[in-house]
């Protein structure tokens, strides 16, 4: 049995960032300011990645191929749009301030110094939020298990590069060993990104979730935990340097609820 799905919790908006400004951004950051402009974009793909990723239920019996299309997008909040930066030498005195992300305010944020000088905190690209679209194929069931896998690559033109996702995940019926009022299933998911020689990325997702099917509708009720790690590589703002600077991006909440 062939199914055709679409998953559809956001629309598909990322080519608004462009790469030489992006670069450009970036590259006037230190290792520690260019972490806290990047991070919500970490979190954000994180959050889009894996949301709604069990699309389809394991049962115990009988076979199926589940071919669709996944959308989602990932809001972005308030909390996000700033950081707390640091002034960097030769600017004195140091200063912090609450500077714009990558999400944030368009418009640059200027601090005075000493004699006269300024320091310039660049703009961000004001993101309402954070599209992914993905095609999906599920395999199931088998054993009360289901896997899924995920493929997407396209060019993005001369300066980002390539894109290029990845995906592999399999779910596991727990309550086929034992009687529940739910049904409760084990889940691992792992996604890799690639944005041309700038953007990798690794995530994961661990996951149960409880699930009750009734005349009016399925209900569940999942809880992951969701480590990544991507890595930004860029040139610094700096005509003496010519080596590239690498920032590496961990998770600030790994902790995913789906209702």
């Amino acid at each position: 049995m062939i199914r055709w799905k679409i998953v559809c919790v956001g629309l598909l908006l990322f080519s608004s960032l462009q790469a030489q400004e992006l670069q450009n951004y970036i590259g006037s950051y230190d290792n520690e300011n260019a972490e806290g402009y990047l991070q919500p974009i970490g979190d954000l793909f994180s959050s889009a990645l894996f949301t709604g990723v069990w699309s389809t239920t394991p049962g115990d019996s009988g076979f199926h191929i589940g071919i669709g299309l996944n959308l989602s997008a990932a809001y972005v909040i308030d909390k996000q749009r700033t950081f707390t930066g640091t002034t960097q030498l030769p600017f004195t005195p140091m200063q912090t301030a609450e500077a714009p992300t990558i999400v944030g305010s368009t418009a640059n944020l200027t601090v005075s110094g000493d004699n006269g000088t300024a320091y310039v905190f660049p703009g961000g690209f004001y993101l309402r939020y954070l599209p992914i679209a993905v095609p999906e194929i599920a395999i199931g069931s088998l054993y009360g298990t289901d896997f899924h896998f995920r493929f997407l690559g396209f060019e993005l033109g001369d300066d980002f590069g390539k894109y290029q996702q990845l995906g592999f995940g399999v779910q596991h019926k727990l309550t086929r060993y034992f009687d529940f009022w739910s049904d409760i299933y084990a889940g691992y998911y792992y996604q890799s990104l690639d944005i041309g020689k700038e953007v990798s990325g690794q995530f994961h997702q661990v996951s149960i979730r409880a699930e009750k099917s009734c005349a009016r509708g399925r209900y569940y009720l999942m809880a992951a935990y969701q480590p990544f790690n991507i890595n930004f590589t860029y040139d610094e703002d700096d005509d003496e340097i010519n080596d590239p600077v690498s920032v590496d991006l961990t998770a600030d909440y790994p902790i995913h609820i789906e209702l």
